[in-house]
């Protein structure tokens, strides 16, 4: 009896340890439930049941353990739907979205305001509509001066305003912790929402409150303020490593990876149980990362109602009716990615940090994303899955569209020993140049969805870490590196390294062959150097000579017996091969400048193609005068530099003495190139870093069956 007893107290001990340690209502019910029978079993051990007779040859401590196995994996299944009503109002119940408050945030949006405000009201149910909160983001002139009270009052809007702007971030939540309707539907403050648009929104809101529902957004024509085409509207986007963005439309089901931003409706019952938009980020962009990725690792959706359709203004170049008014700072938009990042990819957020566009964020470096404590508090309390869960959730993108690759890889042109490059300028060429492992223009992986059979990939070849794969028209012209079609529905992207070592394009109609040959310039001391794509070529390579205790330094050629010195050239000072005797001494500054100490210069990237020698700025001010010297590579090179908040980014280059005009590229019959011997190879294979983060963390996961590897598929 007094073992009995000892039993029975040691099983009494898991759910009040529970209880004790914070565990949820239905989660320590489980463990008590689970302890009673467990108990139960001990009795009829006890009393020799036959029943439970094969269990008496299991010790008691495993079946203890055994216990402690069920209970902790059914608390993790139950972890989703707990504790929600701590973090919402009284008045806010699940399942009674009845009404709705329409947000609209305007900044300078003088010729749409009133507009958007009355198309709203005309297009949305009198029974539905609750209100509609016009947030003034400090706009001149004052949203009040151009809307009478009684326009507003006829509409049901009311205006905030912000008098020092806050940005749309933050007058997005403001407005959504002022509505009061069951759902909020943010809006921008330039669009005319369609017939019946609130329908497949509050639907599918009713059935699930704690999702976020994006609609169709079409066109809007400005001069007639009408949809100009229901077909075609943007819908879904997916995540890229960087942080960005695009349209997926093509991704199946109704389910939404990324929303865009601006357009989308929430019930107020997971607003707040999600604590909205983050408050900290500035600004704009960003906030569609964050809200997206709070819901679905928090317990919610994001799905698509296509058949509620919301005509929007889109910026075009060259239109000043379309232009912003107001500032965007970059470094407000990389901050907030970049929060969005650090608080919900985890051990993700390492490959988001390579990218060019984010180094002022590292540590020691002069930007910071600000602490991220607002954003843990829902977490714990919401008991959020990680990023690897996201990935397995859409598992069709990330998996079969190459996201993942298992290996990046150089490809060798055998005969000639050139790598395939394409160096992303303004061309698109495909060319042939020296190999080299370091050049990320010269990284290829296998991308795009298989379209011939259901899932898989891949059905052709991408540059790693941008948005670029082989591209092929008929043979005879010549291959381009063009943007994805990451879900191969574009054939003339269907590229594959056969068995046979041909580069085959569409299923060998024509196969990737080397024209001409990389012809590689003589050394002349009188040239100045250029800029050129890194390579192991002769002409690239420099090491420090005669290093002085100043820390100063001559730069010798290591192909030959010359060294870096200086000149004029178009009535410019550059930088020119001379015999070692006459070189110019250097210095490299912590901040990368590479000074000419005989000058009193710094070494400029001026045109980007021909340096200078140029007065010094302020270390750290200008980027054309930061440099790395050495390295694996010895190069002298400009460090990678990006545009357009990182949509856009530029390799690195190298200081060159001797540039090769690059071999060109062409799509031959592969019979002819199997004959002339145009075989290639992959070269320097490795994983990277996002595929070795991935296997670490869904190793990790697997315990106690918490790996999502079938992710459950939902039903609209």
């Amino acid at each position: 009896t007094r073992r009995l007893l000892v039993r029975i107290a040691l099983l009494c001990l898991i759910p009040l340890a529970g209880a004790l340690g914070g565990l949820h209502g239905n989660q320590v019910a489980f463990c008590f439930s689970s302890a009673v029978l467990w108990i139960l079993l001990e009795f009829g051990l006890s009393r020799k049941t036959k029943l439970c007779a094969g269990c008496r040859k299991v010790p008691f401590l495993f079946r203890l353990f055994g216990s402690l196995l069920v209970d902790v994996q059914a608390c993790w299944i139950l972890t989703l739907d707990t504790n929600l009503d701590q973090l919402v109002s009284a008045d806010a119940t699940p399942g009674e979205v009845a009404t709705l408050s329409v947000v609209l945030p305007c900044a300078n949006e003088t010729d749409y305001v009133l507009k958007t405000v009355k198309s709203v009201f005309d297009f949305t149910p009198s029974e539905e509509l609750k209100e509609i909160i016009v947030i003034d983001d400090a706009s001149q002139p004052v949203i009040s001066q151009l809307i009478s009270q009684s326009e507003l009052e006829a509409n049901r809007a009311r205006i905030i305003r912000n008098d020092v702007a806050e940005g749309l971030i933050r007058s997005k939540k403001m407005g959504g912790d002022a509505a009061t309707g069951d759902a909020i539907i943010f809006l921008d403050c330039h669009v005319r929402p369609v017939e019946g648009w609130t329908y497949g929104i509050l639907r599918r809101l009713r059935q699930n409150v704690k999702r976020v529902v994006v609609p169709s957004i079409t066109t809007l024509d400005l001069d007639s303020w009408q949809e100009v085409s229901p077909y075609g509207g943007g819908k879904k986007m997916c995540l890229t490593w960087n942080a960005d963005f695009f349209w997926c439309n093509e991704l199946a089901g109704p389910y939404v990876p990324i929303m865009s931003g601006g357009l989308l409706g929430v019930s107020r019952y997971w607003w707040e149980a999600i604590g909205g938009y983050d408050e900290e980020m500035h600004a704009w962009g960003g906030e569609n990362l964050d809200m997206s990725l709070r819901t679905w690792l928090c317990g919610g959706e994001v799905v698509v109602a296509e058949e509620s359709r919301v005509a929007h203004m889109w910026r075009e170049a060259g239109n000043p009716r379309t232009q912003l008014k107001y500032s965007i700072p970059t470094n407000d938009v990389r901050r907030n990615r970049l929060r969005a990042v650090e608080a919900w990819l985890g051990e993700f957020a390492k490959k988001v940090r390579t990218f060019p566009e984010f180094e002022a964020f590292a540590e020691g470096g002069p930007l910071r994303i600000g602490n991220l404590g607002n954003i843990k508090k829902y977490q714990n309390k919401l008991k959020c899955k990680g990023f690897d869960w996201y990935l397995h959730r859409f598992q069709d993108f990330y998996f079969e569209v190459g996201m993942l690759p298992a290996t990046v890889f150089n490809l060798k042109e055998k005969k000639s020993g050139l790598c395939l490059n394409n160096d992303m300028t303004s061309s698109t060429a495909l060319t042939l140049v020296p190999c080299s492992k370091d050049s990320e223009t010269q990284r290829f992986h296998e991308s795009n969805a298989r379209p011939d059979r259901r899932g898989g990939c891949c059905s052709g070849i991408k540059l790693w870490n941008f948005d670029a794969c082989l591209n092929g028209n008929s043979v005879g012209d010549a291959p381009t590196a063009e943007a994805c079609n990451l879900f191969g529905h574009n054939s003339g992207q269907h590229f594959d390294l056969a068995s046979d070592g041909l580069l085959k394009f569409n299923r060998g109609q024509g196969c990737i062959v080397p024209q001409g040959a990389a012809d590689v310039a003589p050394h002349d001391g009188n040239d100045p150097l250029v800029f050129a794509a890194c390579g192991a070529k002769p002409g690239q390579r420099y090491g420090r000579h005669n290093t002085q205790a100043d820390g100063t330094f001559n730069l010798k050629d290591l192909d030959s017996d010359v060294c870096l010195g200086h000149g004029e050239w178009n009535g410019m000072n550059v930088v020119k091969t001379v015999p070692c005797a006459q070189a110019e001494v250097w210095r490299h500054d912590p901040g990368g400048q590479l000074r000419a100490i005989n000058m009193g210069l710094c070494l400029d990237a001026n045109d980007m193609q021909t340096p200078i020698l140029y007065p010094c700025y302020p270390a750290g001010t200008n980027s054309k005068q930061s440099y790395v010297v050495g390295g694996s590579g010895n190069w002298i090179s400009l460090p990678r530099t990006w545009g357009d908040n990182g949509r856009q980014r530029f390799p690195a280059k190298c200081l060159d003495s001797r540039p090769a005009s690059p071999a060109g590229t062409d799509l031959g019959q592969c019979e002819e190139a199997r004959q002339a011997g145009h075989t290639w190879e992959r070269v320097w294979p490795e994983m990277p870093m996002e595929t070795k983060i991935f296997q670490t963390v869904a190793s990790k996961g697997a315990f106690l069956w918490k790996s999502p590897l079938a992710p459950p598929r939902h039903h609209d």
